[in-house]
């Protein structure tokens, strides 16, 4: 079902040519090959600005997916499975959402994982792209994304973390499109920058990310209390 098509026409034509009033023909000149149309160069994966993922759309997301990742979605679920897996992934069991995830390159779970923000903002930039890709670096965000349906606590609170740390990295136009979709009101970019200052600045915020213990999750949530942060929406595409 995932197959790209590729359209491919070969034409050959052979035309014999006679001169006028001459009974011996005129050779058909030789074609000229046509020259190796030169490839552009393909943009490294994750060196560009994150964009959102068509999740209704079948064929959207398979013109986007790699050959790997669309032969490996092919041997785990088919169509109608995948899409009810990205419309309600509390339908599907934590094993087929992870078989799913499994195909999927560590770009494609980041652009899954950050829905909640992408269909308010569109693509992000590259600057606000790069500052995520930093802070996410070594999080393993399909397991961030299971956290809610195994009960896994430490996966939920790098979810936590990781998507504050997403909504710091965004600039004003951002943050302003991303707001309304999160249910938080524009000024509240302030409280986000409150939890980063409250775990020690950046430095501080990513080493309770990378601790993942209780005292680590105590201390996050408590910080997200001090500081006020309320928004509806989270981590994850469902």
């Amino acid at each position: 079902m995932w197959k790209r098509a590729y359209a491919h026409a070969d034409s050959h034509t052979h035309t014999d040519a006679y001169a006028y009033g001459y009974t011996t023909p005129v050779p058909t000149p030789t074609p000229t090959p046509m020259p190796e149309p030169t490839q552009a160069p393909e943009q490294v994966a994750g060196s560009g600005g994150i964009a959102p993922l068509s999740l209704d759309d079948p064929m959207a997301i398979a013109s986007e997916l790699s050959e790997a990742e669309l032969a490996c979605i092919t041997g785990v679920a088919d169509v109608a499975s995948l899409m009810q897996i990205f419309a309600a992934p509390e339908m599907a069991s934590p094993e087929e959402q992870a078989q799913v995830f499994g195909c999927f390159e560590d770009e494609t779970v980041l652009r899954l994982y950050l829905t909640g923000i992408l269909v308010g903002t569109g693509p992000l930039s590259v600057e606000t792209s790069q500052c995520i890709r930093a802070g996410m670096e070594g999080v393993d965000l399909s397991a961030v994304m299971l956290a809610g349906a195994t009960g896994d606590e430490a996966g939920a609170m790098a979810g936590t973390s990781t998507f504050i740390l997403a909504l710091t990295c965004l600039n004003e136009d951002e943050w302003q499109a991303a707001a309304p979709v999160l249910g938080a009101a524009p000024e509240e970019r302030e409280n986000l920058q409150c939890v980063v200052e409250e775990l020690g600045g950046p430095d501080g915020f990513a080493e309770t990310l990378a601790a993942g213990d209780e005292a680590s999750f105590m201390a996050l949530f408590g910080a997200v209390a001090q500081c006020g942060v309320q928004f509806a929406g989270g981590p994850g595409f469902g």
